[in-house]
């Protein structure tokens, strides 16, 4: 898998195509190009349908590479410098095939969204596994709909997810405390 320019890392490795956990560690590249390892081995739970191809249509935790470019949460920014939103009751994640915003953050009064807000999530109403959240930028810049949507490194309830990657909030909190724009951070999910 190719990393491109990023010195900051976080590997996902489930056991099977159909493994819904998996191993995560976070690595930083060092100025001999060699990496070292900055936190974990941590479990990560993973989408209910394993890992794969991203969908609308599946509950696959991508396979590949992804960069992270931002984060948002219910709870106030934990010391990351990725740009990060606190999210309220009018803060949506598109996942309306039909909508030029799909696979963005919208934000709008429930009656005024200009997409289907079923075909979505209200990221404040969804939760305390949104109390902390890293997006991973699958299927944007330009989105395909049905190319999948909303993907994010979250807050673990303990179960297997709709296709994102979850894990404990403490061991987030410092990933994101950690991750630098400079680090041009992404996310690797593989098997084996």
């Amino acid at each position: 898998m190719s990393v491109g320019n990023a010195t900051q890392i976080i590997t996902v490795r489930a056991s099977s195509q159909y493994s819904t956990t998996g191993t995560l560690i976070a690595w930083q590249k060092q100025s001999n190009g060699t990496w070292t390892k900055r936190f974990g081995p941590v479990t990560a739970h993973l989408g209910s349908d394993g890992v794969g191809t991203p969908s609308e249509y599946n509950s696959h935790t991508p396979r590949g590479t992804f960069t992270i470019s931002q984060a948002f949460g219910r709870q106030s920014d934990p010391g990351t410098s990725l740009p990060h939103t606190q999210v309220n009751g009018d803060d949506r994640w598109v996942s309306d095939v039909n909508s030029p915003a799909y696979n963005t953050l919208q934000v709008c009064a429930l009656q005024n969204c200009p997409f289907d807000t079923a075909a979505g999530e209200n990221l404040y109403d969804a939760g305390s596994v949104y109390n902390y959240a890293l997006v991973m930028d699958v299927n944007r810049w330009p989105a395909t709909p049905g190319g999948g949507s909303a993907y994010f490194l979250h807050v673990t309830d303990g179960t297997a997810t709709a296709g994102c990657v979850s894990m404990d909030a403490g061991a987030l909190v410092s990933i994101m405390q950690w991750l630098t724009p400079a680090g041009h951070p992404r996310i690797a999910v593989n098997i084996g």
